[in-house]
């Protein structure tokens, strides 16, 4: 490979481990921390926005929104009609950990 592949290829696998790290951070962070989710959002956007490789312009076009939204919608969908989410809660809940709607509903769907 070229060293401008492998310089890409770094490039894109670091916003992707990036990324990744960022959106299990969140996940705790809306489950467990007592900041607004709001906020909690906002700077992990702002977390993944930060880069010295990449424009803050360029992400946007590298992202296939159509697709986002389908797999959105199929998830949900098949989440919502496997049952797991009311038993988790409820083994949770005789464990002793009460999650609370709220947050949990910011997993599930971020809408406030």
């Amino acid at each position: 490979m070229t060293a401008d592949v492998e310089r890409a290829t770094f490039r894109y696998r670091w916003q992707t481990l990036k990324g990744a790290v960022v959106v299990a951070v969140v996940i705790g962070w809306f489950l467990f921390a007592p900041w607004p989710c709001e906020v909690v959002a906002l700077t992990a956007a702002g977390v993944l926005l930060v880069s010295r490789d990449m424009a803050s312009r360029e992400m946007p076009g590298l992202v296939d929104y159509l697709l986002v939204l389908f797999i959105g919608f199929v998830v949900n969908a098949a989440f919502a009609q496997s049952g797991l989410l009311g038993d988790a809660l409820s083994g949770l809940r005789a464990s002793g950990l009460d999650l609370g709607t709220r947050r949990l509903a910011h997993v599930c769907a971020p809408i406030p």
